[in-house]
Order: structure tokens, then sequence, then C-alpha cells
């Protein structure tokens, strides 16, 4: 299993390189960089909610740590599997490779943004002896150190084999394949928590519904980038697609138990 874009050869000269841009029209250009702000942008009314209210419920520790590997795991599939691209950054200059690497811009910011959010809960959540969501805080805990070695493994793993074997070898594509399909399982699994324990709960609590309005038309719309414009692996824009279904089925929920909770039924 090799790269698409290493299928004509390992890339030497800086024409090699250059036929491994993708070419991208303003407009799609201009779609990218509205995804990537817009990445950032849907995730400030989760971060607003939760430092107003000082208060994690209904927000379940799962949710948070599958959200993270798949972030994760998405990110490390598309640097992996575009590396070649990222590599002629250093042969033909930023401005030339920069809009094939939209994408890679794209899950790197969302990542980035996403990520607060476990922090916030692990210091908000109360964990004195006497709470009880200690149980929950602690479980959190935990999760957040399988996840911290998780991506340190990967990272580690993912250099070496760069380093070593070089971004065409079949053990690197292989790899970025691998967590392509971890991050895909990741976000199989990962809504459910949240969408059962909103279920449970009757009430979305802590949970922000602008941000999940903003992120599953996100979701699509990245799909649709990922798809026809960039031209990424379908281990690559799969993730966004489940996730958004995931996210829209979320959304009509929490619409339904807040417009039941505010007695307008």
């Amino acid at each position: 299993m090799v790269s698409a874009l290493c299928r004509l050869g390992t890339p030497l000269s800086a024409a090699d390189f250059r036929a491994l841009l993708v070419p991208i029209s303003i407009t799609s250009s201009v779609l990218g960089l509205f995804l990537i702000v817009g990445s950032a942008v849907s995730t400030l009314p989760q971060h607003i909610k939760i430092w107003r209210s000082r208060q994690t419920d209904g927000i379940a520790p799962i949710w948070l740590f599958l959200s993270n590997v798949n972030q994760f795991s998405g990110l490390s599939n598309a640097i992996l599997l575009k590396f070649t691209q990222i590599h002629s950054c250093w042969i033909l200059g930023f401005k030339s490779c920069a809009p094939s690497l939209l994408s890679v811009f794209q899950l790197a910011i969302f990542f980035v943004f996403c990520h607060p959010v476990y922090i916030w809960f692990l210091i908000l959540t109360p964990h004195d002896p006497a709470s009880e969501r200690r149980k929950e805080w602690k479980l959190a805990v935990g999760l957040y150190i399988v996840f911290i070695i998780y991506a340190c493994i990967i990272s580690t793993m993912s250099y070496y084999l760069l380093s070593n074997l070089g971004e065409c070898s079949n053990t690197v594509s292989q790899l970025g394949f691998a967590l392509g399909i971890i991050g895909t399982a990741a976000t199989l699994i990962q809504w459910s928590p949240q969408i059962y324990k909103t279920f449970r709960n009757k009430s979305g609590g802590s949970f922000s519904v602008i941000s999940l309005a903003m992120q599953a038309p996100g979701a699509f719309l990245m799909c649709y980038f990922l798809i026809f414009v960039s031209k990424e692996s379908i281990s690559t824009w799969l993730t966004f697609f489940m996730a958004a279904v995931q996210q829209t089925i979320l959304i009509v929920m929490l619409l339904y138990f807040d417009w039941r909770n505010s007695g307008k039924h």
C-alpha cells in the first residue's frame, strides 16, 4: 500500500514536487480558509459556556477521550499521507505548497482549539472526596493519561518511520491508513456516550448547542472539501462524515430537550 502521492516514486527534483501539488482555484482556497477560521470559531461557544457557568455537567469523559483520539488520529493520518506535499514546502517554498495543505491546517486548528475542553473538564469538574462526580473525574484523568501516551507513541513512530524509511515507504502509508481507520472507529463510538448521557439526563447540561450547530454543517462542508477539492484518501474524510451524521442527531436531541424543558410543550 503506497500513498497516492508516491505512485510515481519518491520525488527528487523541484519538478517532481511541483507535480504532487493539487491545483486549487481561488474560490476553493477561500473555502479552505473559511473552514480553517470556522473550525476555530465553532469551538468558542463551548469554551465560553463552560467558563461562564464554571460547570461541566452533561459532558461525558469518554466522549472527550474519543474525540481527542479521533482528531489526533485524523491529523496524523493527513500528515503521513501528505508528507510529500509537506516536504515540498522546503523545496518550493510555503507559498507554493500552502494551498495543497489547507486540509492539514484545518485538522490541526480544530484539534488545537478542541483539546482545551478536556483541560477545562479536568479543572472545573468537582473532585473532592465528598463530590458525587469524583468517580467521573477520576475516569477522565485516567483516559487523559491514556490519550497522552497514545499521542506520544504515534508521534514517535511517525518521526522514526519518516526519518528512516522516507515518506514514500509502504510502512508510512500503512500507518497513515491505520490511523485513519482508528479515527473513524473512534468517531463511530465517540458520540454514543454523549448521546446516551443527553438522553438519560434529558438535558444538554454544559454542552453547547451553538458549537454543534456550527460544527455539524462544517463537517459536511469539510467532507466536500476533502473529497472534491484536496482529493484526500477515504481514510481521511470518512471520519468527518460519520461525525457530521452523529452531531446532527445530537443537535436534534438537544433542541428537543431544551424546548421541552423550557415549558413550551
